[in-house]
């Protein structure tokens, strides 16, 4: 089935009857679900963004009108008898088709956190992308994978856990750091000896640096698995190095990319150079991908860099479509075979960079500065040197007139000539982003674990932004 097909069929039997916020607003512009027969009919309704799903005075539970919310009764008036017969008539059917079970929810990194409701079915969605990426990324039995992603209400967790239930692949999930910390984790990685580790970027590396001091062997890895945060290749590499380092044979490393809207992630297929990148293999048949000019809106053609645009295809609980991610696509969408596996579907070009890692400066008395910290991520993520870091942008002398400063805490390898790293670490900020930071503190690494909550939070805190709000 094309995807106009499925897309004017999930309007017209479950957005637009059963998803609150859809059918109010098809009410308001005197729509019917008729009016949705193709993809290129989505430019008739407004974008959406996580501004309209932030709750505020006047209405603290919006999100609640974004989960389709049927009844045997509207199923009854809304569909045919021989549908019904499958849903309405079956109460099992029809709560494990749209019962609430799970709920996942955004970091709150860039806004307050944003609950997402899954039904059973949106369960058996997510596990068959997940086998999808378990392919993709060329595992299957004996591989023997161990996942340090944190538990958590949290997609990337939910999203490995299911991915091995629905590609049968033996999988351990430690919960990270936060739940049986570093030295539990590298007893497991001793004794189960992986083929391959899932992650958040900065524990990976964490965790094989650990096992590097400890002598622990990583001979068995054969891939790295990244998710819940941007991994640059100069990441990759670092994470390459030290499995190399620990006795492993030609390790790739990978990513996926996900938010937490889509309630699901797309991955990469290895490539032997990390600086390569596959793109991201979509899934057509579950969902709409989309670039649109960030300022314009409009949509893109194929390999345009832009704004990255979600539409679901099938679902239930909490849905959004026409989902603006901010989220920038450089490389836009291919639909050409992909170069390294030779799958045919779309597959989404990065580097990827988050916008609201766009910061707005104000760096001297006369003039505002847009500073893009993915860049400056990247640089500092590729310096072989530099273990760990965190940016601090904070106001000069704290006097929220005065102009603002970017403040660098860095942990440098052992035995590194500290103010020289430092004096290359500015000029190379200087020369990839134009901008150096104000000030450069080397700390010790383990003072500097601290810092960044390596093993605290969710997620490590890399930029810290901690100027009055205005």
């Amino acid at each position: 089935m094309s995807q106009d097909r499925r897309l004017a069929a999930f309007f017209r039997l479950y957005l637009v009857p059963f998803h609150p916020y859809t059918r109010d607003l098809f009410q308001t512009l005197r729509l019917s679900a008729s009016d949705i027969g193709a993809v290129a009919d989505l430019s008739k309704l407004p974008y959406l963004s996580k501004k309209d799903l932030l709750p505020d005075p006047r209405d603290p539970d919006k999100v609640k009108r974004f989960i389709l919310a049927p009844t045997p009764e509207s199923l009854r008036q809304s569909w045919p008898i021989w549908r019904l017969a499958g849903a309405a008539l079956n109460r099992k059917k029809f709560k494990e088709s749209f019962f609430p079970v799970l709920l996942t929810a955004t970091t709150g990194r860039s806004a307050d956190p944003i609950s997402f409701i899954y039904a059973r079915r949106d369960l058996d969605i997510l596990t068959e992308a997940g086998r999808r990426l378990i392919e993709v990324f060329g595992l299957a039995y004996p591989d023997r994978a161990l996942s340090v992603f944190p538990y958590a209400p949290h997609l990337a967790f939910w999203q490995c856990c299911l991915a091995g239930f629905g590609a049968n692949l033996f999988m351990v999930q430690t919960g990270g750091g936060k739940v049986m910390g570093t030295e539990g984790n590298l007893k497991m990685l001793d004794k189960l000896k992986p083929t391959a580790i899932v992650g958040v970027p900065s524990y990976a590396y964490h965790l094989l640096r650990e096992a590097l001091a400890a002598k622990i062997s990583t001979a068995s890895v054969t891939k790295v698995i990244l998710g819940a945060e941007k991994a640059p290749p100069g990441m990759k590499r670092k994470i390459i190095e030290l499995l190399e380092a620990g006795g492993a044979k030609r390790p790739v490393v990978f990513s996926t990319y996900a938010f937490t809207e889509a309630k699901k992630a797309w991955g990469e297929c290895p490539t032997a150079d990390p600086e390569v990148s596959s793109g991201y293999h979509l899934t057509p048949d579950l969902d709409l991908v989309q670039i649109a000019d960030p300022v314009t809106g409009k949509i893109l053609p194929p390999e345009t860099p832009g704004e990255i645009v979600y539409t679901p295809l099938t679902g239930a609980g909490t849905l959004v479509w026409r989902y603006r991610t901010g989220d920038i696509a450089e490389g836009g969408i291919t639909h050409r075979p992909c170069p390294h596996c030779g799958r045919l579907t779309p597959r989404l070009i990065g580097p990827i960079s988050r916008v609201s890692n766009i910061k707005d400066l104000r760096l001297t008395k006369i003039k505002g500065t847009l500073v893009n910290l993915n860049n400056i991520a990247g640089v500092l993520d590729g310096f072989a040197l530099i273990e760990e870091w965190q940016i601090v942008i904070r106001k000069k002398d704290n006097d929220p007139h005065e102009v603002d400063e970017i403040v660098l805490y860095a942990a440098v390898k052992s035995g590194a000539p500290e103010q020289e790293i430092a004096d290359r670490i500015g000029k190379e900020l200087r020369a990839a982003c134009e901008i150096a930071p104000n000030e450069i503190k080397i700390l010790p690494l383990r003072e500097m674990l601290d810092r960044i909550k390596m093993e605290t939070a969710l997620k490590e805190v890399r930029i810290l932004d901690i100027r009055p709000k205005t």
